[in-house]
């Protein structure tokens, strides 16, 4: 490479490019949670009409993400922020005020973004042909860019022609490598990650030229019959197969799961201002089967007794036929599976229909799958007077008990060596096991209407499960008016979808 030329972009542009790219990479990435996607189509495809930025996916993507727009991936961050960020205590405030720090543009504002010269109505793609990233969006003004970065520090700049175009590099801290490009209106910035083969100015031919899409079919299949605002693939096969090489404890775990068999993961998002939707779509091919077989069905009473719950959640995977498989992976996390021994759970799903604050009680059920009831049966015997306290029941077609605690609660409950059913509240424990059926249920689900409660019982019920900020959650979990987030299987495909409704 050579010095850049008093004709190229001067060298104090090149501060803001790596910055730029941050912030550019900040909105792919978080529209999409760090998801890839799909495939180019030539000039006049399907494809391209509705995602402009794909005509520069290379022809072999390993990944690619596209959005319609710049707008789209800015509302697609902000949607994952507000239905997801309560989890980890980040608010979209908070970040953008980090990210504008950090890239000198708040990538998360139409009117930054706008401002520094970039098309918000213009398309956006990130992709590779192998695993170091290129982004591409659209310029609305390339003066207005230009200026932005006549505005930074220097770099160690160096820059090369590619296809008649100047390809500008500069080192970054930690052995990045940042390089970006601007032709025909279009801003390519691409990074070299550290331990990762560089691509040199190879990436540029790749996406500038990129020839005939194989990629077509996995980009249409994360569609899935519609067009949402952001959508793409990964190569979940390749991405294993490079995890597996590079770090022999997570080969251990993928050994055990049998991922082998796993094919293209589809990423869609869409939302807007009232309601957010993420659909995630695993290939798992032969592995399908095993995983339904795995599923444990619901008490026929569950959907029932939920409809208007402020909490509810489930987990129908039996962990005594699956426990072989996950420990090589939970050992990773320094976490021990003896203990589902111990408890003897194979399955669990309850819900909270009521909860006072200030008495610390509240209604609701929980039905669990037992491998056997020694662990609940030696809790009960703990109770004194426990024989004097309860009577005998029916619940649909179980004998259970119901036991009445002075001053405390009345707990109805079941307990056999195959099933613990347990409710608090006149009704509830009948209401979820309905006749004794059984129904077919998700892998697992978390359903939430937080106007359900207060956000003093929120705040309450937080601090018991010992979650940090309980106020401030429970604060930002009023601003929904529902949420939920479930795994099924649909056919060959393992399917991660969120949905919320915003108030």
């Amino acid at each position: 490479m050579s010095e850049a030329s008093e004709a190229g972009w001067p060298r104090e542009r090149a501060l803001v490019i790596p910055r730029l790219f941050l912030g550019l990479c900040a909105v792919v990435l978080l529209a999409c949670g760090g998801k890839r996607g799909g495939e180019t189509a030539p000039p006049g495809s399907a494809a391209v009409r509705a995602y402009p930025a794909t005509r520069w996916i290379p022809a072999k993507a390993s990944y690619a993400i596209a959005a319609r727009t710049v707008r789209d991936a800015q509302q697609g961050v902000r949607d994952l922020i507000d239905t997801f960020g309560v989890l980890g205590d980040v608010t979209v405030t908070e970040l953008s005020a980090e990210l504008s720090q950090l890239l000198l543009v708040d990538p998360l504002s139409p009117d930054a973004v706008t401002h520094i010269g970039i098309d918000l109505e213009g398309g956006f793609a990130m992709f590779s042909d192998a695993y170091n990233p290129t982004v591409v969006v659209r310029l609305a003004s390339e003066p207005a860019f230009r200026a932005f970065i006549d505005r930074r520090t220097n770099l160690e700049l160096q820059s090369v022609v590619v296809d008649g175009t100047e390809v500008f590099t500069a080192p970054l801290p930690d052995g990045l490598r940042i390089s970006w490009a601007v032709a025909d209106a279009w801003l390519w910035v691409h990074v070299a990650l550290p331990d990762i083969p560089d691509d040199g100015a190879t990436w540029f031919s790749a996406s500038r030229k990129p020839g005939a899409p194989t990629w077509g079919a996995d980009f249409e299949a994360a569609k899935g019959g519609a067009e949402p605002p952001v959508v793409g693939f990964v190569d979940a096969a390749r991405l294993v197969a490079d995890v597996q090489a590079r770090v022999p404890e997570v080969a251990q775990c993928f050994g055990a799961l049998q991922v082998s068999g796993i094919g293209k993961l589809g990423v869609a998002l869409a939302g807007d201002t009232k309601q957010a939707n993420a659909r995630l779509a695993l290939d798992v091919g032969p592995l399908a089967p095993a995983i339904a077989a795995a599923v444990l069905p619901i008490p026929e009473g569950f959907g029932a007794a939920t409809a208007q719950v402020p909490i509810a959640a489930q987990w129908n995977i039996d962990l005594a036929a699956a426990r072989a498989k996950l420990d090589p992976c939970v050992r990773l996390f320094g976490a021990d599976l003896r203990a589902i021994d111990e408890l003897g759970i194979r399955a669990a799903r309850g819900y909270l229909r009521t909860f006072d604050p200030d008495d610390r009680d509240g209604t609701g059920a929980v039905s669990l799958d037992l491998t056997h009831k020694d662990f609940f049966a030696a809790k009960l015997d703990d109770i004194p007077l426990r024989s004097t306290l309860e009577r005998k029941r029916t619940f649909g077609p179980y004998a259970g008990k119901s036991i009445s605690i002075p001053m405390f609660l009345t707990v109805d409950y079941v307990l056999t060596d195959q099933v613990a059913l347990a409710g608090i509240g006149d009704g509830q424990l009948l209401t979820m096991i309905g006749k004794g059926g059984a129904t077919k249920g998700p892998l697992f689900e978390v359903a939430v209407q937080p106007l359900g409660l207060s956000v003093e019982s929120w705040t309450a019920l937080f601090e018991l499960l010992d979650i940090d900020h309980a106020k401030r959650v429970a604060e930002r979990l009023q601003r929904w008016r529902e949420a939920r987030v479930n795994l099924t299987i649909d056919g060959s495909r393992l399917v991660l979808a969120a949905s919320g409704t915003r108030r």
